[in-house]
């Protein structure tokens, strides 16, 4: 399916989508799924948070009824589509697993531009509309094209079928792993809400999309990851400047750059994780900064002081990665976008990089090309954030802050993105770069 990526538009209505339930007519010619399928579309679906097994299958069966094509395998890719989505330079279209995971992807970031473009509530109906023409006539009707509407409800047809049969059901995983498929989906785009700037511990205002955050309990499994060294670029997504270099995350290698890179294994916003990572900045530059988000895998903000996940001053908040929460680590004075002094952690939510909701400063030069380590801790009972740093491994009793924040219910979503980004100026040195050297996270 060609997919055309163009401009943010923002969009007031969304026209509502259908979705028939288990047990009509249409779904009757559902292929079965082997042992394979199965445990492939299982694996896929934990990259994104918005989709599930039964998504994947229902897609699939009305593109090519797993019947693999040339180009892009059994999930029906175009060549070019392939070229970009596929999980690793050597995988091959006629791999059943490599093709759905490289649909888990594409649909996954059409999801998040939707998000970007200020849609609200289910966007898979939408990302499946995008697929089978483009994201700009989506954009355009806003909703669903009328000329795509029966394949967008065939789509979820069969994902109500194959949700009886495949776990997580047939909706997001918002729903549940015990509800049933919903009979429909309508979504509508509001103003973007303005978070109210909080003070040390205290529970951010959450958006309007948080408000409808699911509170069933997930039964997504513990993840972890563990990169002592990055010498292979198959576990992450990397965007914009970002790439691996001599075993390192390279966010930036020069002037005006902005980079991310994203854990290909997605995390449970309800569950409570530890992640920790050693980092490096030559010299003054404008940061880095660890990211919780649920935009997708393609997110990167601006460049400079936005530190590869915010938007610029005065410019299109849409640049911004949202909803996020952000720990960053700032190493140059922006004027009245930061606070007083050139080095110091920070809080910030949904790429507000000028409102530091918590903050403090290390105690130590960040930039002189010397490792340092930063903890990050989620208590999902207690709701609360903590930030340790230290310049060796060996974690502080206590950490420099804490922040007060349901993760759940601020990205609105069970399945969240953790990785990092970066940024430079036209005013650093042209040899200027962030590095993550290790990373390890596990929630439980």
């Amino acid at each position: 399916m060609a997919v055309a990526t163009v401009g943010v538009l923002v969009l007031s209505a969304i026209t509502s989508v259908v979705v028939v339930a288990e047990g009509s007519s249409g779904n009757t010619d559902a292929v079965p799924l082997g042992d394979a399928e199965r445990a492939a579309l299982i694996e896929a679906a934990t990259s994104c948070p918005d989709l599930t097994p039964a998504r994947l299958a229902g897609q699939i069966m009305a593109t090519t009824r797993f019947e693999a094509t040339k180009e892009g395998g059994i999930a029906g890719l175009t060549a070019a589509e392939w070229e970009i989505w596929k999980p690793s330079d050597d995988a091959m279209s006629s791999d059943d697993s490599a093709s759905i995971l490289a649909l888990a992807h594409l649909t996954c970031d059409l999801i998040g531009r939707l998000r970007r473009d200020g849609f609200a509530g289910d966007l898979w109906p939408l990302a499946v509309a995008a697929f089978a023409t483009s994201l700009d006539r989506v954009r355009t009707s806003a909703g669903v094209p009328a000329d795509v509407a029966d394949f967008v409800n065939q789509v979820a047809t069969y994902a109500a079928w194959y949700g009886q049969r495949l776990p997580g059901g047939a909706g997001g995983p918002s729903t549940g792993p015990d509800a049933s498929p919903s009979t429909s989906t309508s979504t509508s785009a509001p103003a973007s809400p303005t978070p109210t700037p909080a003070q040390t511990s205290a529970l951010p205002t959450p958006s309007s999309a948080a408000l409808a955050a699911p509170t069933s309990p997930t039964t997504a499994p513990p993840a972890s990851l563990n990169f002592p060294a990055f010498n292979n670029a198959s576990a992450l997504y990397l965007n914009g400047s970002a790439k691996l270099l001599n075993g390192r995350i390279m966010l930036t290698t020069g002037l005006g750059q902005a980079g991310s890179a994203w854990s290909r294994t997605t995390f449970d916003t309800s569950r409570s994780f530890t992640s920790s990572f050693t980092a490096a900045i030559n010299v003054p530059t404008d940061g880095l900064a660890f990211v919780i988000q649920a935009e997708g895998p393609a997110a990167v903000g601006n460049s400079g002081g936005c530190l590869g996940y915010g938007a610029r001053p005065g410019g299109n908040p849409e640049d911004s990665i949202k909803p996020s929460v952000a720990v960053e680590i700032d190493t140059w004075a922006n004027g009245a976008n930061d606070p007083t002094g050139n080095h110091h952690l920070a809080v910030t939510v949904n790429g507000q990089m000028a409102q530091h909701l918590v903050w403090a400063e290390p105690g130590f030069n960040l930039a002189n090309n010397r490792p340092f380590t930063v903890w990050v801790n989620y208590d999902a009972s207690a709701r609360t954030l903590a930030v340790y740093i230290s310049q060796n491994s060996t974690r502080p009793a206590q950490p420099l802050f804490s922040y007060r924040i349901d993760l759940r219910a601020h990205l609105a979503s069970t399945r969240a993105y953790i990785g990092f980004t970066g940024g430079t100026g036209a005013t650093n040195v042209a040899d200027s770069h962030e590095s993550v050297l290790n990373w390890t996270a596990s929630s439980n």
